[in-house]
């Protein structure tokens, strides 16, 4: 950060997810933001998802002209879902296992709905909150969801995109997302989900694959997703298939390298 400060040469932070974001204390967060708001003000700034843009206008009230959006993309030769069951039962969730995914919230939310037939497939990095970790381990154990419930762990790339096209839909329940990277993998593998309003949620609703909880309590949530497992019409709403060419990582190289030359010159 001095570095920066002291600098005259021309800096581009990439920021998925602010630093100040998570800090809960008072005094450690106005330090923080004092010193942050020296390096934004000569700064540009990149970010990967509109949640975090809309943050940093707020909060440092950062020029139009130094803050850049370019959202994330997917490889050009993603595979996309071809064939729909009459109601979904291969459950999945892609999300690293850390307490703001809320994997326990969508396994409670599963419990209630125990008297009909699916399963889950959970994928993610077992890393970063081993605690969290044996805390969801204990809470299928405790719920009697051994049989249901699959703890996949880490898995490639690769082998997502495949897990995404062989499941029926896609639970994503975390408290926020600066993107939602998971759920945007869903959409283009034509991936039913229901998802809670986080990341870029407005564009993944108006992709017509994505249904938005309401709700947020166990019980009503459970309730507000039942229809999706008995009524064939709820399922066949998600089904939503389009032509529209993928935005891949190429295209993503192209709009950096713009930015990068506009900086320059």
């Amino acid at each position: 950060l001095e570095f920066i400060i002291d600098t005259s040469v021309p800096v581009l932070l990439l920021v998925h997810i602010p630093p100040t974001m998570y800090l809960s204390d008072s005094s450690q967060l106005r330090e923080k933001i004092a010193l942050l708001q020296k390096v934004y003000a000569k700064s540009y700034i990149l970010v990967t998802g509109i949640r975090t843009k809309q943050y940093l206008k707020k909060q440092y009230a950062i020029s139009p002209d130094q803050l850049f959006l370019i959202e994330p993309a997917v490889s050009a030769n993603w595979i996309q879902k071809e064939y729909y069951p009459i109601l979904p039962k291969k459950l999945i969730c892609v999300a690293n296992f850390v307490t703001r995914k809320n994997q326990l919230l969508l396994l409670n939310t599963l419990f209630e709905l125990k008297d009909l037939d699916w399963s889950l497939a959970l994928y993610g990095n077992v890393d970063l909150e081993p605690a969290y970790v044996n805390e969801i381990l204990g809470t299928i154990e405790r719920l009697e969801l051994g049989e249901r419930v699959h703890f996949g762990g880490c898995v490639s790339h690769h082998q997502i995109n495949q897990l995404l096209a062989e499941a029926d839909l896609m639970l994503h329940f975390s408290d926020y997302e600066t993107y939602g990277m998971s759920v945007a993998e869903a959409i283009n593998t034509n991936l039913p989900s229901i998802v809670t309003a986080t990341g870029d949620y407005e564009a993944f609703e108006a992709s017509g694959k994505v249904h938005l909880l309401k709700a947020t309590d166990t019980k009503e949530i459970a309730a507000e997703i039942r229809p999706y497992f008995e009524n064939v019409e709820y399922y066949r709403r998600l089904q939503t298939t389009n032509s529209d060419t993928k935005r891949t990582w190429s295209d993503v190289g192209q709009a950096f390298d713009e930015l990068l030359r506009n900086i320059a010159s």
